[in-house]
């Protein structure tokens, strides 16, 4: 599980590496569309969820399918998720981000979200086993993508199955150049 100062860390680079290159970059021309390559990254997202909230911090692999989709997959820690009743630590995340239109020549794109995010339920009482929970995310997402790669994300959404949770993320990445 992901260590919050690392990710914490991580994110004050990243959120900075955007304006390291921000100006001309070497093999992309200035006037040039920018596109998404493969962004590795982290994740912030503060949730509420049926039981209380949870702060989620974790690790983000994301990787355009084509010129209006992406995957993004995420592994990570859970803060707050714990009760009288169950503990929950950790989650993994896939979803798909779906494009009305392609990426503006600026990079900036808006895209409908829908995946599964899924955590692993230990109950409190010893004598019950741990269960596994999938739910279905569906949101909204708002994204720049950056001359050198960089890409910032925020995202908004429902998930649901057998609880459910209204989230907001932040992600920050360093990706490839395209």
């Amino acid at each position: 599980m992901p260590c919050p100062r690392l990710c914490v860390v991580l994110t004050v680079a990243l959120i900075w590496f955007p304006s390291w290159g921000a100006g001309q970059s070497p093999g992309i021309p200035s006037g040039a569309p920018l596109r998404e390559g493969f962004g590795l990254g982290v994740a912030l997202s503060p949730a509420l969820e049926g039981g209380g909230p949870w702060l989620m911090t974790g690790l983000r692999i994301s990787t355009p399918l084509g010129s209006r989709a992406g995957l993004d997959v995420e592994s990570g820690a859970i803060f707050g998720g714990k009760t009288v009743f169950s503990s929950i630590t950790s989650f993994n995340a896939l979803q798909l981000r779906l494009m009305r239109t392609r990426r503006a020549d600026d990079g900036t794109a808006r895209a409908w979200l829908v995946g599964l995010f899924h955590v692993p339920v230990h109950p409190s009482r010893s004598a019950a086993r741990r269960r596994d929970e999938v739910m279905l995310t569906i949101g909204r997402a708002w994204d720049q993508v950056y001359r050198n790669g960089a890409r910032l994300s925020g995202e908004v959404g429902f998930r649901g199955g057998v609880g459910y949770m209204v989230y907001a993320t932040v992600s920050v990445q360093a990706g490839t150049r395209r």
